[in-house]
């Protein structure tokens, strides 16, 4: 248990890295205090499983990233999920049908 507390915490301490985050920020974001957001970091506390919810919808971090280090293939999925995100609902629905279509070729 305590490898996968250190590889989250890692994966943590990664993503907070790469985004010019400090602790501060972090902590603040998921609500909790900066103690315990470096606990988690040093990979010396676990995460409740609201926790791991939180980090997801705060954050944007993948929960199969966090808890298992899964990353998608391609570098391309977050791109596209940035463009659906950004559509109108009707167009969003419109390329569902185009992938649909596409889908059958």
């Amino acid at each position: 248990m305590d490898n996968i507390k250190q590889a989250m915490g890692a994966r943590l301490y990664d993503f907070r890295k790469q985004n010019n985050m400090t602790q501060e920020q972090i902590a603040e974001l998921l609500d909790i205090s900066v103690k315990h957001y470096s606990e988690l970091e040093r990979g010396l506390t676990g995460i409740s499983t609201s926790g791991l919810v939180s980090v997801h919808d705060r954050l944007g971090i993948s929960l199969d990233y966090l808890l298992c280090g899964d990353t998608p293939d391609s570098g391309v999925i977050p791109e596209i999920i940035d463009v659906i995100e950004s559509m109108t609902v009707p167009r969003q629905q419109h390329l569902l049908a185009l992938l649909k279509i596409l889908k059958d070729f």
